[in-house]
């Protein structure tokens, strides 16, 4: 069984704020970022065979991304890399002051050169596509975050070949057709409830009935969880996590201990898991998406421990609905290095005269 990941794609450059969201000094880190990349990097970890495919830039930054990626063991080599492109880059900020500590926010914008990041070029999607399709086999899942054309015609594609499709959209296109067209090849899905198109909630535009629609899965904040499936609803509360560092990532971790709680075998035959796993399941997201809270970055928790480690504490969570003691970290976690280049923004290496 392979698990490929595809849709937004980007470089994280994380800085701690003061008020006003000004970084406090010179200390940056550069992270892969996007949602499917970060669910793949806790299941490359967990030792499954994982491979993230889309689209970068040939810059320094198009390499940090790999790099970072690969050091979670997750396939690169569906990465498409194209001439004179910039990366797609974010700015994350994450708060450190007393009132709003831990409060985090993604900007499109350089803390330094005050510029805009470009935007990645739309290219032809079939691009992309011939370039992923030979990853696909008749055992694959397919985690995406977006809907568009390539990701479309790959779970057009994967469910072709018998495989799953897991969608979890932290944006909707503004093509809901397109939206309508993808949900029907998705096997099982997972969003916010403060997920919205066009001010309605998404909940209210997957009411109807879906042919592969096996489980929905509707993160609800404070107030927990709860999965559908044949009619049939679970809820969960949230576990409790008092002192949070960052909870940019927390939504990726949960989907991340959720998979992992059903397991590879239950993901390929969802029709089969019972409600006992899948009530396990959650309880293990929810406890990993917490646990991520406690570290700066979206994949901080991974960086600053091993798995056997994160595997303990989630165990630990899930008993006493409370976290191990002093498992966090307030630092921004050593990411891979970057050099400053002549003529180039010292945080967004972009070009200082465009």
């Amino acid at each position: 069984m392979n698990v490929l990941g595809a849709g937004f794609i980007t470089v994280d450059i994380i800085q701690l704020c003061k008020e006003e969201w000004l970084p406090l000094k010179d200390n940056i880190g550069y992270f892969s970022g996007g949602t499917s990349p970060n669910i793949l990097s806790y299941l490359g970890r967990s030792g499954w065979d994982v491979t993230v495919l889309g689209g970068i830039g040939d810059d320094s930054l198009g390499e940090i991304l790999k790099k970072d990626l690969a050091s979670f063991d997750v396939n690169v080599s569906g990465i498409y890399t194209y001439k004179e492109v910039n990366t797609r880059r974010i700015a994350h900020l994450v708060m450190q002051d007393k009132e709003h500590y831990g409060m985090h926010r993604f900007d499109t914008f350089c803390t330094n050169c005050h510029r805009e990041f470009p935007p990645f070029p739309q290219r032809k999607s079939m691009e992309l596509f011939e370039h992923a399709k030979d990853f696909i086999t008749k055992e694959t899942i397919l985690i995406i975050d977006r809907a568009n054309e390539l990701t479309l015609e790959l779970a057009k594609s994967v469910s072709s070949k018998g495989g799953v499709v897991i969608f979890e959209p932290g944006y909707l296109s503004r093509n809901i057709d397109l939206v309508n067209e993808l949900m029907k090849y998705i096997d099982l899905l997972k969003y916010s409830e403060e997920l919205l198109w066009n001010s309605t909630p998404f909940s209210a535009i997957i009411s109807s009935e879906y042919p592969r629609l096996k489980i929905i899965v509707e993160t609800r904040g404070k107030k927990g969880v709860r999965l559908l499936k044949r009619n049939k609803e679970l809820r969960l509360t949230t576990t409790p996590i008092l002192q949070v560092e960052d909870s940019a990532g927390a939504g990726d971790a949960f989907m991340a201990g959720f998979l992992t709680g059903i397991g590879r075998g239950g993901l390929l035959h969802l029709e089969d898991v019972g409600y006992d796993i899948l009530e396990k399941a959650l309880e293990r997201g929810q406890a990993l998406g917490g646990l991520a809270c406690r570290f700066i970055g979206s994949k901080g928790i991974l960086q600053a421990k091993k798995m056997s480690v994160i595997e303990d504490a989630i165990n630990y969570t899930v008993r006493t609905l409370q976290p191990p003691v002093e498992f966090s970290s307030s630092v921004i976690p050593k990411g891979m290095q970057i050099e400053e280049t002549k003529g180039l923004c010292k945080v967004c290496h972009l070009q200082l005269n465009q």
